[in-house]
């Protein structure tokens, strides 16, 4: 008898979630997508190697589905099977088990220090953070492409799914004690004794060589997984790969910079050249001894001017991170800033970006789409689309120089440097609505086909703010996103450590290019910072809660007639402020261009309030997008 099946493999978010370095953030996907191929291999090789048996996800081969791959598995598995669907449950469970096994196995194994570290905590801590679901029903092949029978089936198992995950296996854990929690997420005890870190009170670094923590960081077994874990290469071997810091992925526009420096003469590349192998090599030469790998080594094809070191070493603040010791760290420091004096002729006073950017990107409608498909073979097309995108997804982040950590059904999550993120988060709305363009919905309210959009938000953050605020920024904004309606649009949100978060949010093909519109104006100096916070301060003069304040009691003019009023005051104003503005050291007037430009754009918004406003947060946010591109470019190299 057939059966169609569903599983839910776990914890997601909450798992994920608990990262305080990209790494952990990168590893935690990582494994929840080992463990959910693990499944869907399974249920293949149960079925004959029948690679049909899958609906979701569609990989092209079985290749995709063997263990380190790229083909990232998200945590829901749909199926037909053939088998007996307990007994097959059974047989994933264990499978899971044992692939979770020779994670922690290699993990726990970069452990050097095991005199202090818990490990039989540490092994039933992670043991039992499976979280395993599943549902089936019994299934007629013969009315498969009977239309709606597929749909009302599925239906009826996503409803049960719901039920059975809310019934939670309560097991009391058998390894609480009063220890410190884990500074991931506060849940689970530490399994690094405190011993350790009397021990290495001294020695800050030998506490980060043996258990890759800090001296005020306390992990417990999932941490320790997440911070030493690492998946096997091509060619089986425990070459432990890493994931770009997220300062690395802020200095990746300097970075490019001093690529482009190089490139000017011979004299700009032996001098560049020349500054950074002399900082290295001053470095290693710290008391320490360190190795120059152990200054950080970043995944990926080799920088032809910055090799493979970790753009954190341009940072004085990270430095604390090599050397604990007050001598030592004067000297490195003084290290750095030679470098940059050796470099200063080219550089122009420029230095590296503080921010980055985390980018979060997720289907519109697909629920919907998915409901409306009337048989499992249309599902299963959404599915190959699906795994087509994440193919792009892949590609379109690393040629945007960014470090993918999940790229998934509609999901997708990256680390992309500031000067590439726009382009690389339009570039991944495209790919997916091409992908998808062949589904489409039915708009009841206005009688339109509707096909898949993707909606996307970036938060940028500084390189130093914690990872969980990062992800809690990439997540409000990729929520402002999907709040404007219909969606299909962007949000970015800015958190300057001087001041409050600032959200833009539109449309595709409406905010993206009104920003880069202001990019441009701000990389040729054609528009100053002041006019913004101008503009910002005639929005709150003019406005109130629910819009504009109206104080008519002495007035004749009715409500409507003194808004309309205001409108007009409000738009001559605008572009006063606009008109007055001057440019080039305040010897030229705003070009006029511009001028119609924002003309245009307060004919076609009904509130001119709002958006003085947007104009406002546009202009503001579009300066650190500006800064991260002139960045990549100092006035040495820059073109007219």
């Amino acid at each position: 008898m057939s059966h169609l099946l569903i599983i839910h493999v776990g914890p997601v978010q909450e798992f994920i979630a608990s990262a305080r370095r990209s790494r952990d953030l990168w590893f935690g996907s990582w494994l929840l997508s080992e463990l959910s191929k693990v499944t869907a291999n399974i249920i293949v090789r149960e079925e004959k190697n029948n690679l049909a048996s899958l609906i979701f996800p569609a990989p092209d081969n079985l290749i995709d589905l063997h263990p380190n791959g790229i083909f990232d598995v998200a945590n829901k598995i749909v199926a037909f099977i053939e088998n007996d669907p307990n007994v097959l449950a059974e047989k994933i469970l264990i499978n899971i088990k044992i692939r979770l096994n020779e994670i922690k196995g290699l993990a726990f194994k970069n452990i050097t220090d095991r005199k202090l570290f818990k490990a039989n905590i540490a092994d039933k801590q992670v043991n039992d953070l499976i979280e395993f679901f599943w549902v089936a029903k019994e299934f007629d092949r013969s009315r498969e492409q009977e239309v709606g029978y597929y749909k009302q089936q599925r239906k009826t198992l996503e409803t049960l799914m719901a039920a059975r995950k809310t019934t939670r296996n309560f097991v009391q854990p058998d390894w609480g004690n009063n220890t410190p929690k884990s500074s991931l997420d506060g849940q689970r005890e530490s399994v690094i004794d405190e011993k350790a870190y009397d021990e290495y009170k001294r020695r800050e670094q030998a506490l980060r060589k043996d258990y890759g923590v800090r001296p005020g960081e306390r992990l417990c077994g999932i941490g320790l997984l997440k911070r030493h874990g690492y998946r096997l290469d091509e060619k089986g071997e425990t070459t432990q790969p890493k994931f770009f810091s997220t300062s690395h992925v802020a200095a990746l526009p300097f970075i490019e910079m001093l690529n482009e420096l190089t490139k000017i003469s011979p004299e700009s590349h032996e001098k560049i050249t020349q500054a950074l192998e002399i900082y290295i090599i001053k470095l290693t030469q710290i008391p320490l001894q360190l190795e120059p790998q152990e200054l950080g080594k970043v995944p990926g094809i080799p920088d032809e001017v910055f090799h493979s070191y970790d753009g954190h070493l341009l940072y004085e603040e990270r430095l604390s991170d090599f050397f604990d010791q007050e001598t030592q760290l004067t000297v490195a420091k003084k290290a750095l800033e030679d470098f940059y004096k050796d470099c200063e002729p080219f550089l122009n006073k420029n230095r590296p970006q503080a921010y980055y950017s985390l980018l979060l990107a997720d289907g519109d409608k697909m629920g919907k789409i998915i409901d409306h498909q009337q048989t499992s073979l249309k599902h299963r097309e959404i599915s190959q689309a699906l795994t087509e995108f994440a193919k792009e997804a892949r590609k379109i982040v690393t040629e945007s120089k960014g470090s993918l950590v999940y790229a998934g059904g509609d999901d997708v999550l990256a680390f992309v440097p500031i000067n590439k993120v726009l382009d690389c988060a339009k570039k991944l709305a495209e790919n997916f609505q091409q992908q998808l363009s062949s589904f489409t919905l039915d708009k009841i309210e206005d009688n339109e086909e509707s096909s898949p959009t993707l909606s996307v938000g970036i938060g940028v953050v500084h390189h130093l703010e914690p990872l969980s605020e990062a992800l809690n920024l990439a997540r409000a904004a990729e929520k402002s996103a999907k709040s404007i309606p219909g969606k299909n649009a962007l949000a970015v949100t800015v958190s300057k450590r001087s001041g409050s978060d600032l959200t833009v949010k539109g449309k595709w093909h409406n905010l993206d290019e009104n920003l880069e519109y202001w990019i441009k104006l701000h990389c040729q100096e054609q528009i100053p910072d002041g006019v913004a916070y101008e503009l910002r301060d005639l929005a709150l003069s003019l406005s109130n809660k629910s819009g504009f304040i109206i104080d008519n009691k002495e007035s004749t003019l009715s409500e409507k007639e003194t808004t309309k009023t205001l409108t007009t005051i409000l738009q001559k104003e605008t572009i006063r402020i606009f008109e007055r503005k001057r440019v080039e050291s305040g010897s030229l007037p705003l070009e006029k261009e511009v001028l119609e430009k924002i003309q245009q754009r307060l004919k076609t918004k009904d509130k001119s309030l709002g958006l003085v406003q947007e104009l406002a947060d546009e202009i503001i946010v579009a300066r650190i997008f500006a800064d991260a591109l002139k960045n990549v470019r100092s006035d040495s190299t820059r073109e007219d």
